[in-house]
């Protein structure tokens, strides 16, 4: 339970991955508790606890096989918003990119890159004390979008910036680089 987040408590689903591969199952969560390292022990856990506490999540059995769009490592945990999985669920091949998104203003600004026709990638940031940074990557244009960043504001290079300015800076961004290929051509 160290350095957990308070979203923690409100999950509804939990996707469990195979370390390594694409394979994952999908559960629905019936309800959690709070265990500490001997409750575990007691309940047959054989690995080396690190903490006191534990959330401990009660899941239905109706897990549903997927495959994620990329092999997983280890890692703490992430959040996606269930919008988006269901999105990439609904079109794997086509809307991978469905998959890292982790909150609400990540999805409007997949959604406003999607229907602009712009080409990017999104991956999961990599900041342990964030399981909500997602990094879209448009050439070597960065963007930056957390939970904990104010509501439909990204971060540019340290600072952040408002979703229109966001959209006008790659306009910038796109412009320059098509004038750049025009003068090399």
């Amino acid at each position: 339970m160290n350095k957990s987040h308070s979203k923690l408590y409100m999950t509804k689903k939990i996707l469990l991955c195979k370390s390594g591969t694409t394979e994952a199952y999908l559960y629905d969560v019936k309800e959690w508790e709070i265990l500490t390292d001997k409750e575990l022990k007691e309940k047959g856990t054989t690995w080396n606890h690190r903490a006191n506490k534990y959330v401990a999540f009660h899941l239905v059995k109706n897990g549903k096989q997927m495959n994620t769009p990329d092999k997983l490592s280890p890692m703490k945990f992430r959040y996606a918003t269930l919008e988006g999985l269901n999105r990439y669920l609904n079109s794997p091949l086509k809307k991978k990119g469905y998959f890292y998104l982790t909150n609400p203003d990540a999805a409007r600004l997949y959604e406003e890159l999607s229907c602009l026709g712009i080409k990017f990638d999104l991956i999961w940031g990599n900041k342990e004390n964030d399981p909500s940074l997602v990094e879209f990557t448009i050439g070597n244009f960065k963007i930056l979008s957390s939970d904990n960043f104010p509501s439909l504001y990204f971060e540019i290079g340290n600072e952040y910036v408002h979703l229109y300015k966001v959209l006008e800076n790659i306009n910038k961004f796109l412009k320059n680089k098509i004038k750049v290929l025009k003068i090399v051509s």
